[in-house]
């Protein structure tokens, strides 16, 4: 498991005051403010390993809308500061349920589990582990629901849990 820190401003919509602090963690950006690929920019340059966007609608109860667009680069009408303006994404991003911020608070958080999907090249796919939660997210005939793209997933025997460090 890693240590988790809020992002300081916490919609991480320019430079965070709190960098220092990132550096070598799981860092928690609330969604809204500014979009996913600023977020990502500033978060990475602070050195966290991996990026978490905790929704902001209480009443959501799936996942609604996968982030769907992380830029590479600057785009069109960015501000961005001259040291964000090349972006390469290196770190996972993932977006969390405003109802599971609590489990993460309460060091619910166990490790992010990567594993083969059709994705675009360079992307990981993977899924944030969250223990005591899961029972949340079940339907009446106890199946756990998961929202994927429309990505045929093919999950391989070489799966892989990393922990928040980057080590297997």
């Amino acid at each position: 498991s890693g240590e988790l820190i809020w992002a300081r401003p916490s919609r991480a919509d320019f430079i965070l005051f709190n960098a220092d602090q990132c550096r070598d963690k799981i860092v928690l950006v609330r969604r809204g403010g500014t979009d996913f690929t600023r977020k990502l920019a500033v978060v990475q340059a602070a050195g966290a390993v991996c990026m978490v966007v905790v929704g902001f609608n209480p009443d959501e109860k799936k996942y609604q809308r996968p982030i769907c667009r992380v830029s590479t680069g600057a785009v069109g009408g960015d501000d961005l500061p001259p040291e964000l303006r090349t972006l390469e994404c290196k770190i996972p991003v993932i977006y969390i349920l405003q109802c599971l911020e609590p489990a993460l608070q309460n060091g619910g958080c166990n490790a992010f589990i990567h594993f083969d999907a059709k994705s675009p090249p360079g992307w990981k796919s993977g899924a944030l582990y969250i223990k005591g939660e899961t029972k949340k997210f079940r339907n009446p005939e106890g199946e756990a629901i998961a929202q994927w793209s429309d990505a045929d997933l093919n999950f391989s025997d070489e799966k892989a849990m990393i922990g928040s460090n980057g080590q297997v």
